[in-house]
């Protein structure tokens, strides 16, 4: 991929639109909301600290061995270190530049277990695609579970005097924006892979070609099980969050997932969103933020570790240290 002028563009603009919804946040409150923020984040128990690091972990090496199952279909047989150290740097990555992982977690396949750019792209594409369905699962479930909130929060707007004109107007325009933001987010990979479309076409068939789909569909439940279980784990670091109902755990997820897609590393975007689905379950701003910020610092840091690590790794292994 390509770093030219209008990537470089895009990403001062995504950096820099996270960057001013994390000044936004941080001009609405007091300098003492502020220390009270900073010490509730210094002071999240250790377990859950421990326990968030250990889910992202297992989350990462589940999603390398699903994604090995892709590429069997096509006579490829990585190994299971290379695959879990790529997904490690493509978070890195991602980090980073935006798309840049993709890329870098095609690039490692290539490099160290010869594997075509074009199938990695295909099946890692496939992958993307059953992680969508994923999101739409999160989606139905808490609308199943969250009916009467959804309910009670549009009779709350609806019912707001002179106000009730722009409501759905308003709905309108935040989706057409977030949709826009995303589909803007992902244009450098649609470039990178219509230059690539054989053998993406190729690397998309291997859904069809799974040798045990049941246990590609167990390593993706576990690992949106697991993506939950992060979410809510968390809620127990805050005693104003702690008897959180495990719906809004799903809309938190779902806000949270949104919000990583919408600038570099979902910084700002992610705070704001979870902030405010907090808020909508009388969550004080201070206790909203605290448990945004947490939980994108726990993630966050984590990958950042365990990319270098692995990185560190296939380094080390390409100079005939590691077998």
């Amino acid at each position: 991929m390509k770093l030219n002028f209008g990537a470089i563009v895009k990403f001062i603009l995504s950096l820099g639109i996270g960057l001013g919804l994390v000044y936004y946040l941080q001009s609405n409150i007091s300098s003492e909301q502020r220390l009270q923020i900073i010490h509730g984040l210094k002071n999240i128990e250790p377990w859950l600290v421990i326990l968030s690091i250990l889910l992202a972990g297992l989350a990462c090496i589940i999603r390398a061995y699903r994604w090995k199952m892709l590429l069997e279909p096509l006579g490829y047989q990585p190994r299971n270190s290379t695959l879990i150290s790529s997904i490690f740097i493509m978070y890195l990555g991602n980090l980073i530049f935006p798309r840049l992982g993709e890329v870098l977690r095609c690039s490692v396949l290539m490099r160290e277990e010869k594997i075509p750019m074009d199938k990695g792209i295909g099946t890692m594409i496939t992958e993307r695609l059953i992680d969508i369905l994923g999101l739409g699962l999160y989606v139905i479930l808490a609308i199943i579970f969250e009916y009467d909130k959804f309910f009670d929060i549009y009779k709350q707007y609806s019912s707001m005097k002179g106000e009730t004109s722009l409501v759905i107007p308003g709905v309108l325009f935040c989706i057409l924006v977030i949709g826009g933001l995303i589909v803007w987010r992902m244009s450098a990979l649609r470039q990178f892979i219509l230059e690539k479309i054989y053998g993406v076409l190729e690397g998309l068939k291997s859904i069809l070609m799974l040798k045990n789909p049941f246990l590609f569909v167990a390593y993706s439940l576990t690992i949106y099980s697991i993506y939950y279980l992060s979410t809510y784990i968390l809620f127990y670091a805050f005693s104003e969050t702690m008897d959180l109902s495990l719906g809004c755990g799903l809309v938190v997820l779902i806000a949270g997932t949104l919000g990583v897609g919408l600038t570099q590393g979902g910084i700002g975007a992610y705070q704001v969103l979870v902030t405010w689905t907090l808020s909508l379950y009388g969550v004080s701003n201070t206790i909203a933020q605290t448990y945004s910020w947490a939980a994108w610092i726990l993630t966050t840091a984590t990958l950042v570790a365990f990319g270098v690590i692995a990185w560190a790794y296939l380094l080390k292994r390409g100079h005939g240290k590691v077998s």
